[in-house]
């Protein structure tokens, strides 16, 4: 029959239960992976197994934990809680281990290191290396639109990136009929060759050059390669026979995350074939704004790098 749970044991109880184990097991070794450890030395080192966990998730998520990176370190600081008690009732009874790894561990806890975080944390301030990381994971949220690359005034840069182009006369046809993707087994849907013009860079769109200078590239580098970031080529992606996505940079186009091919992924699952319907002119512009946010984290690159050097040089020797 189904019931409520019994209750598990209380903290008061589990503190006990760790004292009598050592108790009773004091003279016992085991094999860790760490080295030969005692009842004693193997609380130590979970311990400091814990807190290296609870370090971890601080880096992954700093100041922003998700709820479940949250209920993972309350947790595990409650164990930690739990098994620092049970160490100092063994210290008081006289119970402590003699292992080199356990008195090590120890000494850690009880006088730490700085961190890596605290030593360099003069030099990234210098460098506001968090700036560019906070720009690159707000590129990445596509449920917000970022003024200046998919709201506003656009940035002059990004203005003539894959811009929805009609090469007829007829009413603008939003069916994504180019063979993008298409149905496979079991109700998977598999990828397309779909259909690209690969060209150069009209005159009007390589003048997005004048606003790379930004960007870390010097005068003459631009004027000897103007799209010298985005890539040597652009495509023009089509929809139909009577619509497409005009100047795709190539590297806009090759961009992955996760291993997919971000712009061709988008696409292969909206053909209408499979949609069973046209685009809505949201969505059609969802491209757009897609290809001038991947444009816009590639143009963030070169500062990026320039910022990982600096840090780099200044903490040399820590």
């Amino acid at each position: 029959m189904g019931g409520v749970p019994p209750p598990g044991p209380s903290d008061e109880e589990i503190i006990q239960q760790n004292v009598a184990y050592v108790l009773a097991n004091r003279n016992r070794i085991y094999d860790h992976q760490k080295g030969r450890l005692d009842a004693v030395g193997v609380i130590e080192v979970t311990i400091s197994e814990r807190l290296e966990t609870i370090h971890d998730h601080r880096a992954v998520y700093g100041r922003q934990p998700s709820p479940w990176s949250r209920d993972v370190v309350a947790r595990l600081r409650h164990e930690v809680k739990l098994m620092e008690e049970a160490l100092r009732r063994l210290r008081v009874l006289g119970v402590t281990s003699d292992s080199p790894l356990a008195l090590q561990l120890r000494r850690e806890r009880e006088n730490p290191l700085p961190t890596v975080r605290a030593l360099v944390a003069p030099t990234v301030k210098r460098y506001r290396s968090g700036k560019f990381r906070k720009q690159a994971a707000v590129l990445l949220d596509t449920e917000k639109l970022l003024p200046g690359v998919d709201s506003g005034k656009i940035r002059t840069e990004l203005m003539k990136i894959a811009v929805m182009t009609k090469l007829s006369a007829e009413p603008l046809n939003l069916s994504l009929t180019a063979g993008w993707g298409r149905a496979g087994q079991n109700g998977v849907t598999m990828p397309g060759k779909g259909r690209l013009e690969t060209r150069g860079y009209t005159a009007e769109e390589a003048g997005q050059a004048s606003s790379l200078s930004a960007h870390s590239v010097s005068k003459d580098r631009l004027e000897a390669c103007p799209t010298l970031l985005l890539g040597s080529a652009t495509h023009d992606v089509f929809l139909n026979e009577s619509a497409c996505w005009r100047n795709v940079p190539e590297k806009v186009w090759d961009y992955t995350i996760g291993g997919y091919q971000v712009m061709k992924k988008w696409l292969s699952y909206r053909e209408h074939a499979l949609l069973g319907r046209p685009l809505t002119p949201d969505e059609a512009r969802e491209v757009t704004h897609m290809a001038r946010r991947l444009a816009a984290l590639i143009l963030l690159q070169p500062e990026l790098d320039r910022n990982y050097q600096a840090v780099k040089a200044a903490t040399t020797g820590l």
